[in-house]
């Protein structure tokens, strides 16, 4: 059953810029998963990643590569506040409304990442 790993960061002050380059950065490294950065405009500001995997044995064996616990790592030190979440998605979002009940916040400054 495919699965949706949501990522939020409430980054540190001055820490933003940084917070979202490590995020680019990992999407770059999961090139093959599906994924959508984004921002939210709430009382703080937050940033995040939106992934599909085929599975969660999928997601779970990329999480905790070497590579990807640094980068996770890096992202926390960086952050105030880290939260991830594994979804099971049981159908497909089609539109913008759908994802935002998804992932439970509305999403602004959405990102389709093309992967190569």
């Amino acid at each position: 059953m495919p699965v949706v790993r949501k990522t939020l960061l409430q980054p540190r002050p001055g820490s933003e810029a940084e917070v979202g380059d490590m995020l680019v950065e990992l999407d770059e490294k999961l090139g093959h998963a599906q994924g959508l950065l984004f921002s939210l405009v709430i009382a703080e500001p937050r940033l995040g990643r939106i992934s599909v995997w085929t599975s969660k044995d999928e997601a779970n064996r990329e999480a905790v590569s070497d590579s990807t616990l640094s980068l996770r790592s890096r992202l926390r030190y960086f952050s105030l506040s880290a939260e991830e979440s594994l979804l099971e998605v049981e159908s497909a979002p089609t539109s913008l409304p759908e994802l935002e009940q998804l992932v439970g916040h509305p999403l602004v400054g959405l990102r389709p990442i093309v992967s190569p």
